[in-house]
């Protein structure tokens, strides 16, 4: 059975996964992939290329596996949240 990969990595979906871990702290991929309306095997996909971008880190707990963000990945939820607030009052124009 052959691993399944990306195609194309959905920036969109990496920023969603992001702040879901962001207001969560550490979740389990289910909880995740609820949150942020993904399929299962989608999310899976998503948080295996997050971990190897270092903005995520798996901590298994014995039974069960969480996953959280590192600190690079708070610095660029951070960066997210801050630029979302100036787009919603309109105080920085995108493209």
């Amino acid at each position: 059975m052959t691993a399944k990969k990306i195609r194309r990595i959905d920036l969109d979906v990496l920023e969603r996964l992001i702040l879901v871990l962001y207001e969560d702290t550490e979740e389990k991929k289910t909880n995740i992939a609820r949150d942020s309306k993904m399929s299962y095997d989608k999310c899976v996909l998503y948080l295996d290329v997050l971990e190897m971008m270092e903005f995520v880190k798996k901590n298994n707990n014995g039974k069960n596996t969480f996953y959280s963000l590192t600190a690079a990945g708070i610095n660029y939820s951070n960066k997210i949240t801050s630029f979302n607030y100036l787009k919603q009052n309109n105080i920085v124009s995108t493209v």
